[in-house]
C-alpha cells in the first residue's frame, strides 16, 4: 500500500488484506484490555461502536472500474478474519486483488446479511459489489483511515498493488 502522510510518501507490504471505512474504524476503536479478556470478540464490541458514529463514503477504482461503500475490504486471499470466504475468487499468485464493497453498513445490513455469514462463512453477493485489479485507489472525501492485516496503517487516499513472488514462505 502506498499513501501520503505528513511525513511525506509512505509504503507498507501486507500479506491478506486491507480495509477501509467501518472496519478500520472498529480497529481503531478495538479496547485491546478488553481483546486479552474476550478475544476475537472484542472485534465486534469494536464494530458495533463503530456503526454508532458516521460512516464516510469509500470511494473505490480498479482499473476501469468503480464503486463506492461504507465498508471496502480487498484481498489477496480467500478468507478474511479468519475463516469468512469474503474473497471467493482470490488467487494468491494471480497478480491482483479482489474487492468487496458494502455500500451501507447499517444493522438492517447486518441483520441481511448475518445468517449467511454465519452459517456459510460467506456474504449473499447481492449484498455486495465485487471488482477485482492489479492496482486499487481508495478515497474519500472527508478524513478516512485504513487498515492493513488487522493493523491500523494510514489514512486515504492510498493505492494497494501486489507484489508477486515477493514473499517466500516455508
Amino acid at each position: 500500500a502506498e499513501w501520503n502522510s505528513a511525513a511525506g510518501p509512505q509504503s507498507r507490504c501486507f500479506c491478506q488484506l486491507g480495509g477501509a471505512g467501518l472496519d478500520a474504524r472498529a480497529i481503531g476503536l478495538v479496547n485491546w484490555q478488553c481483546k486479552k479478556r474476550i478475544g476475537a470478540l472484542a472485534y465486534v464490541l469494536a464494530g458495533l461502536q463503530a456503526m454508532r458514529s458516521p460512516r464516510p463514503l469509500i470511494h473505490v477504482r480498479a482499473n476501469e472500474q468503480s464503486s463506492q461503500g461504507e465498508l471496502v475490504l480487498l484481498g489477496n486471499g480467500r478468507l478474511y478474519g479468519g475463516d469468512f470466504a469474503l474473497f471467493p475468487r482470490a488467487d494468491l499468485t494471480d497478480g491482483r486483488l479482489e474487492v468487496c464493497v458494502f455500500p451501507r453498513t447499517t444493522l438492517v445490513t447486518l441483520f441481511r446479511i448475518g445468517p449467511s455469514l454465519l452459517l456459510r462463512s460467506r456474504v449473499p453477493e447481492r449484498a455486495v459489489r465485487r471488482l477485482s485489479g492489479s492496482a486499487i485507489t481508495l478515497s474519500c472525501n472527508q478524513r478516512a483511515s485504513f487498515e492493513l492485516d488487522g493493523e491500523l496503517s494510514g489514512e486515504l487516499p492510498a493505492t494497494f498493488t501486489v507484489q508477486p513472488a515477493a514473499l517466500r514462505v516455508l
